[in-house]
C-alpha cells in the first residue's frame, strides 16, 4: 500500500516538475520572440469576411436609396422632409429595398468566398441581381402601393445601386486576397501528405482564409515539397511557430509512428496555437473530404453522423415541407411530362426501386 502511494506522488512530482518546465519554457520564448501581430478576424472560418460584405452592401444600396432621394427632389429645398411630407419616412423603405437587393445576391452565388469567375462575371451577376431585385420590388410596390417610393426615385436607386456594388466588391477582392484577413499556417510535414495542399488549393482563390509560411520537414516524409518551402528547423518547432507569427499548425507527416512531435505541439497548444490535421484542414477550407487521406479514426472522431431528436425531427420538418413545396410547384409540368410519357411508349409513368436506407432498412422509391 505505501509502495502504491510512493508510486503516484512520484507520478505527480513529474507532472508537475513537466508543467513547471513548459511554463518556464514559454516564459523564456516570451521574453527573446516578439509577440504575435494577429490579423484581422472577427470570427473564425470564413463567416466573417462574408458577414462585413453582406453588411457592407447592404448600407450602400441604402445609402444609394437616400442618395436617389436627393437627386430626385434636389431642385426643391429641404429635400427629405418635402418627400416625408409624402410618404412615411425613408428608412424602412430604403431597410426593404436594401433586403431585397441582398436576397437576390444571395441567390445569385454572389457571397461565395471562392469566387473563380473574373471580375467582369461578377458584374454581370451583380447586373442580373439589380434587374432581378428591381423586379422583385414592383411586384412588391404592386401589391402594397403604400410602401412605393415613386418610379424617378425607384429608377435612380436600381442604378445607383448597381454602381456601389460594383465598386464594393472591386474593393472586397482586393482586400480579400491581402493578408490581413489571412490565418499565418505552418504545415508539419514535407512529403506526399503536405504536398496534396498544394495541389487541392492551387488557385489563389482557394488561399484565401490562409497563408502558408512554411513546411518543416518531419522524420520518415518523402520528398514532396519544393526545398525552398522548408524552413530551417532547429528542434525547437514552439519558438519557430512564434518567429512566424504562425496561428496554426497542420500535421500532415507521411509516417506518424516515427518522432510524432507530441510534446512540441502540447506547447504550441498551450500558447493559442491550432493544430489540426490534413484532413481536416482540407475538409474545412474545400468543403470536401480527401478519401485518399482519410483513415478509419477520422469516422470515430469526426463531428457527422449526429443522430439527437432536435436535429431529426428539424431535418424531417424540413424535407417534408420543402418536398411539398416543390411538388406543389412542379406538378402542372410533371403532369405534362407524365402525359407525354405515356403518349409516347404507353409504358409505365412512375419509377419504382428498392433502396436501403437508415439502419439497413428497405423502402420502395417512387
Amino acid at each position: 500500500m505505501a509502495r502504491g502511494s510512493l508510486v503516484v506522488r512520484a507520478h505527480r512530482l513529474v507532472d508537475a516538475t513537466a508543467a513547471q518546465s513548459l511554463a518556464g519554457r514559454a516564459h523564456r520564448i516570451e521574453d527573446a520572440t516578439p509577440a504575435r501581430a494577429l490579423p484581422l478576424r472577427l470570427f473564425e472560418g470564413h463567416v466573417h469576411r462574408l458577414a462585413l460584405l453582406a453588411i457592407a452592401e447592404l448600407g450602400v444600396v441604402m445609402l444609394c436609396v437616400y442618395g436617389a432621394v436627393l437627386t430626385r427632389f434636389s431642385g426643391f429645398p429641404g429635400t427629405f422632409s418635402a418627400f416625408q411630407a409624402t410618404v412615411d419616412p425613408i428608412w424602412p423603405r430604403a431597410l426593404l429595398i436594401a433586403g431585397v437587393f441582398l436576397l437576390c445576391l444571395v441567390a445569385m452565388g454572389l457571397y461565395q468566398l471562392r469566387q473563380r469567375a473574373r471580375f467582369a462575371g461578377i458584374a454581370a451577376r451583380l447586373l442580373i441581381a439589380v434587374l432581378v431585385a428591381e423586379g422583385a420590388l414592383g411586384l412588391i410596390f404592386y401589391l402594397a402601393p403604400s410602401l412605393f417610393v415613386g418610379r424617378g426615385v425607384f429608377g435612380l436607386a436600381g442604378i445607383f445601386a448597381f454602381s456601389g456594388l460594383v465598386l464594393t466588391r472591386l474593393a472586397f477582392l482586393r482586400v480579400v486576397d491581402g493578408d490581413m484577413f489571412k490565418r499565418r499556417v505552418l504545415v508539419w510535414g514535407a512529403g506526399a501528405r503536405a504536398a496534396t495542399i498544394a495541389k487541392r488549393l492551387r488557385r489563389s482563390t482557394d488561399q484565401r482564409g490562409f497563408k502558408i509560411v512554411g513546411h518543416v520537414r518531419a522524420p520518415g516524409d518523402g520528398v514532396g515539397v519544393p526545398d525552398h518551402q522548408v524552413l530551417q528547423f532547429d528542434g525547437d518547432l514552439l519558438h519557430l511557430a512564434m518567429r512566424h507569427q504562425v496561428e496554426e499548425i497542420v500535421v500532415a507527416m507521411d509516417d506518424r509512428r516515427g518522432g510524432f512531435p507530441t510534446q512540441e505541439l502540447l506547447e504550441c497548444r498551450l500558447r493559442g496555437i491550432a493544430v489540426y490535421d490534413v484532413l481536416a484542414f482540407l475538409e474545412r477550407e474545400t468543403g470536401r473530404v480527401s478519401v485518399e487521406l482519410m483513415q478509419s479514426s477520422w469516422f470515430i472522431f469526426s463531428n457527422g453522423f449526429r443522430c439527437n431528436i432536435p436535429r431529426l425531427a428539424s431535418k424531417r420538418l424540413f424535407d417534408v415541407v420543402v418536398s411539398i413545396a416543390v411538388l406543389l410547384a412542379a406538378s402542372p409540368i410533371a403532369l405534362l411530362t407524365a402525359i407525354a410519357i405515356f403518349l409516347g411508349d404507353r409504358g409505365p409513368v412512375l419509377y419504382r426501386q428498392i433502396r436501403t436506407g437508415q439502419n439497413g432498412r428497405r423502402f420502395p422509391m417512387l
